[in-house]
């Protein structure tokens, strides 16, 4: 199915915002939040997704992919009440994400 043609399944809130701040509007048949459901239903030919490149990371995927223009960047934050008092788990997901994310080159 040529991507002019396919039908978006949106995903996210981060999605919805880029649409509204480029007054960008699509015909969606489909709306979920399950990134493998929207994975299998793009493999399957059912539609386009817009989906984050950390999501596809890592992942066995049949999909072609392509950038946005302009690129789209999006915060991710972590909080706590204060992290001297975190526990054990929450100190190592901390780490893991940052190490993570500098291997990636999304920090520096």
């Amino acid at each position: 199915m040529p991507l002019s043609k396919a039908p978006i399944i949106p995903i996210d809130h981060d999605l919805k915002r880029i649409l509204k701040e480029t007054r960008a509007t699509l015909k969606n048949k489909f709306e979920m939040a399950d990134d493998q459901a929207i994975i299998a239903m793009v493999e399957n030919e059912l539609g386009a997704s817009i989906i984050p490149e950390l999501v596809l990371q890592g992942m066995p995927h049949k999909v072609n992919t392509l950038r946005l223009e302009p690129e789209q960047h999006r915060f991710i934050g972590i909080a706590a009440p204060s992290l001297k008092e975190i526990s054990p788990a929450a100190k190592k997901f901390i780490e893991y994400i940052k190490k993570m994310l500098f291997e990636s080159n999304y920090i520096s």
